[in-house]
């Protein structure tokens, strides 16, 4: 009985041992940097004999087959299963999370570039699970970050490497391209009264099309008020010019008009002038005027007849302005949150992947870089700390592992880098565009294997928030 306990005890804790080893060797590689910081996962629990599907911010879906988990033991799960799920859309949350974003391409160490980063886990009874061999989880996920040379990776939790998976399905989101439609009709919605850009040519024109068949009188200074109520300028030129709106002829008087060239002489819009109008492109005009022996042009564009304007009450257009002022920002909240495209992809492992493309400098210049720190007393203390390079885009991080010794391609086209190491007590040492424009490229091209030397200054903040951390990044 008591060798049957040993046995007992000894394999529970080899098995423990085991387990801790692999969390170990994941801990190797994933270290989020600053505590309490981490991107949180959603928790949800599902049937695993049926199929699911679950739906998740960016309108990312996980379609997931039935008896697709299995145990450490290979033994199909039954039993309730809990997936666990988190998303990186950007660099800053990627660092948070302590994910390393270097890649090895041919012997060079450069960074993955993300258009949406996931980790998938799946649990029974807080036991972590596989995906049974022949079993694959599609997921769709939503994007905000356009193109098709993104190819998907996993990242090996045993040697910290990233591995080509494959390429994943790109399509486009059709109601994110409806949003837009109705975001840029909003945006011209005019507002009421309208400003002294609009104006119309002369007030008898404005009565004709209004008031003339009411058989009001032309000098009803009532008619004249109302009128003024709309907003915009009523000039005091005359013209017998046609001009076409959307296939059809109007006579140029009987539209309302856009001013284009900036203030006018004020006897051009107050005087009896005469007005030629001659069409330059699309709805845009050059309107000559002449009195006497003046001359003057400037450009001005059609907005619409007048008979649509005076259609509606002026308060009617100002509330209908007001209304569309507010489902105007309720689209662009909505835009927030609508991806752009869709990129699908069948996996057949859990754990961290990534939809990605390399990251490359647009006008390299490839150096030696050392890096130090003025502002501390004792510098040696820290030079074995970790360096990160941020590109702008904000969607790779580079992490260089010492401050010497570090061959960079360093981007001259690039004004929002970010370079920085963190301290102790939440300080960190940053260099941004200010010092890399002090950089003499031209010169540094010149050099076959430059060396430069870039200082550290202390950044006016500390790492305490998720709102600190994007300022770091500079989102």
């Amino acid at each position: 009985m008591k060798k049957l306990s040993i046995s007992f005890v000894l394999i529970s804790l080899i098995l423990l041992a085991i387990s801790c080893g692999k969390q170990g060797k994941l801990a190797r590689f994933i270290n989020p940097p600053v505590e309490g910081l981490d991107i949180a996962f959603q928790e949800f629990e599902i049937n695993p004999e049926n199929p699911d599907t679950l739906k998740f911010k960016f309108g990312t879906r996980i379609t997931i087959p039935p008896n697709s988990f299995i145990d450490s033991a290979g033994n199909v799960v039954k039993e309730k299963v809990t997936i666990k799920y988190r998303e990186f859309r950007n660099a800053a949350e990627i660092f948070r999370a302590g994910i390393p974003m270097n890649f090895n391409a041919m012997g060079n160490e450069t960074a993955l570039e993300t258009a949406g980063m996931f980790e998938l886990r799946a649990f029974s009874n807080k036991k972590k699970l596989k995906l049974k061999q022949g079993k694959f989880i599609t997921v769709k996920m939503g994007s905000q970050v356009e193109g098709n040379n993104y190819n998907f990776f996993g990242f090996d939790e045993n040697n910290g490497n990233w591995n080509f998976m494959g390429y994943p399905e790109t399509e486009i989101n059709p109601e994110y391209e409806r949003i837009v439609e109705n975001i840029e009709r909003l945006e011209k919605t005019k507002k009421y009264p309208l400003s002294d850009e609009y104006f119309v040519f002369d007030y008898n024109a404005a009565f004709d099309v209004t008031y003339y068949h009411l058989g009001k009188k032309f000098n009803d200074n009532t008619m004249k008020a109302r009128i003024k109520q709309y907003g915009g300028q009523l000039y005091n030129l005359y013209t017998w010019d046609y001009v076409k709106y959307r296939g059809t002829s109007y006579y140029a008087q009987f539209m309302l008009w856009k001013n284009l060239s900036g203030k006018l002489p004020h006897w051009v819009r107050k005087k009896n002038a005469t007005a030629r109008v001659k069409k330059l492109s699309g709805n845009i005009y050059i309107i000559s005027v002449s009195y006497k022996e003046r001359k003057y042009s400037f450009k001005a564009e059609i907005e619409m007849p007048l008979k649509v304007l005076y259609a509606y009450s002026p308060k009617y257009l100002k509330d209908n302005y007001e209304e569309a002022m507010k489902k105007l920002e309720e689209e662009n909240m909505r835009l927030e949150l609508e991806a752009k495209v869709y990129r699908s992809f069948q996996v057949n492992r859990l754990g961290i992947l990534n939809y990605d493309a390399l990251y490359k400098a647009k006008d390299p210049i490839y150096a030696n870089v050392d890096f130090i720190l003025d502002f501390v007393k004792d510098q040696a203390t820290y030079e074995g700390g970790k360096v990160f390079v941020v590109p702008e885009g904000r969607r790779a991080v580079l992490t260089l592992k010492d401050f010497t010794n570090n061959y960079l391609a360093l981007d001259k086209s690039d004004n929002q880098i970010r370079i920085f190491t963190l301290l102790p007590g939440g300080d960190v040492g940053i260099i941004d565009s200010t010092e890399m424009n002090q950089l003499n490229f031209e010169k540094l091209a010149t050099e076959e294997k430059p060396n430069i030397t870039l200082k550290f200054r202390k950044w006016d903040k500390q790492l305490k928030s998720e709102e600190d951390v994007d300022a770091l990044f500079g989102i």
